[in-house]
């Protein structure tokens, strides 16, 4: 399926795809948006290496929806995500 959608998540896993046409369709019964089960604090070794992390984080994204990640800041550690 071609969809054209420009923001990977516009269209979460398993929701409904429709026509331009036809937007007013019922949601496929069962959609239910999927919950992260694995969590992770992630940090740059290095704060001049934040954003370049940031950027990095933001193209693995486009290759697994599933992903997500909120920023975090740490006294030890400075700013990473989790």
């Amino acid at each position: 399926i071609i969809a054209g959608i420009k923001d990977i998540h516009g269209a979460p896993v398993g929701d409904t795809l429709t026509l331009s046409t036809t937007p007013d369709v019922d949601v496929l019964p069962g959609f239910k948006r999927i919950q992260p089960q694995v969590y992770a604090g992630l940090f740059p070794v290095s704060s001049d290496d934040f954003e370049d992390f940031r950027e990095a984080l933001q193209k693995l994204t486009l290759n697994d929806s599933s992903l997500q990640y909120l920023p975090e800041s740490s006294d030890a550690l400075g700013f990473g995500f989790r």
